[in-house]
């Protein structure tokens, strides 16, 4: 849906679309660049990129960069739905199985607070007070 979906943006007038090679990026839904680029060319839009360029650098980031191929985890698709950025997962896990809470929650919990991105503390908070209320719960 990624391709289809920067086509429609496209489409609809969008100048900047946003893509990875290999579709190696961090979050669900990364367009596959040197397929974004091969799909715009064909529709006769002009990006600029030479296309065996694109093919040529995603081939060597595939070999040369990759030592594990990206899969969509469960914390990336609930960072996702909570809104958060999806580099907090690391430290969201971390601070999760110190408090002993479900990182999901942590997850929700930031985005209930609108926390996007840029306010780690925030975590230790969200996952201390999660663990107060299980503290509370289980007495």
């Amino acid at each position: 849906m990624a391709i289809a979906n920067s086509v429609a943006a496209a489409d609809a007038g969008a100048s900047i679309l946003d893509g990875c090679a290999r579709g190696f990026g961090a979050g669900a839904g990364n367009a596959q660049l040197e397929v974004l680029v091969a799909v715009l060319e064909r529709l006769n839009y002009k990006t600029g990129i030479d296309l065996y360029k694109m093919l040529d650098a995603a081939d060597m980031a595939e070999k040369e960069l990759v030592n594990e191929l990206p899969t969509i985890k469960s914390i990336s698709i609930v960072s996702g739905l909570a809104g958060v950025f999806s580099a907090f997962a690391k430290p969201v896990l971390r601070v999760a199985k110190e408090y002993k809470v479900d990182p999901r929650d942590v997850f929700f919990e930031l985005g209930r607070r609108k926390i996007i991105a840029g306010q780690d503390d925030i975590i230790l908070e969200v996952a201390q007070e999660l663990a107060g209320k299980q503290e509370a719960t289980s007495v």
